[in-house]
């Protein structure tokens, strides 16, 4: 009995670690599903990527735009384009606490706008939501 009982935990110890290691190879995919929900103060905005590079940003008016390269799936930092009609603005994300609105959150990110006297950074702070 007491065998057949070590054999049925050590089987069960692999399906679990086998299934553990499925979900690891899954997790970048999972990843790059998840939104990011950013919310800049100085200036105020709002910036969002969804499927890794469809960026939402409000700022003097909405638009919808391209992030270039694509967010990659593990990152603490990643340097990126949004990529406008007109232009191309310099994107920084990383994975650092920012203090925004009596909140603390996980990632910070500042976007490059150009201007007359050149290049603006507009940071904000940012959360996963999926």
């Amino acid at each position: 009995m007491l065998r057949k009982t070590a054999r049925y935990l050590i089987g069960a110890l692999r399906i679990a670690a086998l299934a553990g290691l499925i979900t690891g190879l899954a997790l970048p995919n999972a990843a790059m599903a998840r939104k990011l929900l950013c919310q800049g103060s100085d200036p105020g905005f709002q910036l969002t990527i969804e499927n890794g590079s469809e960026v939402a940003f409000d700022y003097l008016g909405d638009g919808t735009f391209t992030l270039d390269p694509p967010l990659p799936p593990v990152a603490t930092r990643s340097d990126h384009s949004l990529i406008t009609a007109r232009s191309a603005f310099d994107v920084t994300i990383e994975t650092r606490r920012c203090r925004t609105l009596n909140a603390t959150l996980p990632v910070r990110l500042e976007v490059r706008v150009p201007t007359a006297h050149g290049p603006t950074a507009m940071p904000a702070c940012c959360l996963w939501s999926n």
